[in-house]
């Protein structure tokens, strides 16, 4: 019975460090934002230095930017991936951990048939 509680205590533990329910939601918002924003400011910044530097035309700047929209379709896409592969995963790990909890047979001690069960688990 005590090594069962100090198995409860441990999941609870391993719970709270992994944080609240929705951590997993704003992380995957962060990165799928990141991954929209990120390349076009970059190619923008980069278009207007190099326009100013070097004087290109416009074609290569609307050519950056395109650049840059691709390159984050492809993170998204990414991203995407890996994200449902971490749902799915998870999704498999909280599934065998109820199965866990309702293989538990409850013996009582004035039923045999519990017992009989209970015995029966073991072989």
């Amino acid at each position: 019975m005590e090594k069962e509680k100090q198995k409860q205590d441990i999941k609870s533990i391993e719970k709270d460090a992994e944080g609240p329910w929705w951590r997993e939601s704003v992380i995957v918002f962060w990165h799928l934002s990141s991954w929209i924003i990120g390349p076009v400011i970059i190619a923008v910044l980069l278009g207007e230095w190099l326009q100013n530097k070097y004087d290109i035309e416009d074609w290569v700047y609307l050519a950056i930017i395109s650049l840059a929209f691709l390159a984050s379709v492809y993170g998204l896409i990414m991203e995407g991936k890996k994200a449902v592969k971490n749902m799915e995963s998870m999704e498999i790990k909280e599934k065998e951990e109820n199965k866990e909890k309702n293989n538990k047979i409850i013996i009582n001690p004035q039923d045999e048939d519990s017992w009989r069960k209970y015995l029966d688990q073991g072989k």
